[in-house]
């Protein structure tokens, strides 16, 4: 039996999962359930017209005061160029990594440097959201808690997104186990 959203066809004997076109936000993603039918289906609109759709074709195409995706982005160049700048910040600061070497493996591990927290009650030296290097984060109770709890909501994301897929049938077997555990 299909999924709801989903319905399967025989061709030549052979199952096809086809997915309907029932949009509907991501997790932690940027949109509600009610405006990801209005972006998906522009989104549909492009692929159908352009061929595909790319990150400077959907901003060509939400220019248009008019058009159903154009409330999502920063038109004032200044605003936006700070914005920009700040994605950039991000995307450098996790470019970083360690090599950690230990007598357990043969192989070196790479680590992400520093990791995204939120500050802990007794923090002294910020407050708010800040990027700590993983090795206080890992020394600190909070820290380390907010670090698992992101790298599991991340990899249930991940299941989710690729469920569809059964080579990963055992991956996501093994996600929805933790899921269980940690429950």
């Amino acid at each position: 039996m299909a999924r709801p959203g989903a319905a399967r066809h025989g061709v030549a004997g052979k199952a096809v999962f086809e997915l309907m076109k029932n949009y509907v936000a991501t997790e932690n993603g940027i949109l509600s359930d009610a405006q990801a039918p209005i972006v998906g289906k522009e989104f549909e609109r492009i692929e159908k017209v352009l061929g595909a759709v790319t990150p400077d074709t959907v901003v060509c195409e939400a220019k248009p005061a008019a058009s159903p995706i154009h409330k999502f982005f920063t038109w004032n160049d200044g605003e936006a160029a700070k914005k920009c700048r700040l994605q950039e910040a991000r995307r450098l600061i996790g470019s970083v990594a360690t090599v950690e070497v230990t007598h357990n493996t043969s192989k070196p591990m790479i680590i992400r440097a520093f990791h995204s927290v939120e500050s802990s009650k007794t923090e002294k030296s910020f407050s708010g959201t800040a990027y700590i290097s993983t090795a206080r984060a890992m020394k600190n109770k909070h820290y380390r808690a907010q670090i698992l709890d992101y790298a599991k909501m991340e990899l249930m994301s991940w299941s989710r997104r690729y469920k569809h897929l059964k080579e990963f049938a055992k991956v996501h077997d093994a996600v929805e186990d933790m899921a269980l555990e940690a429950a």
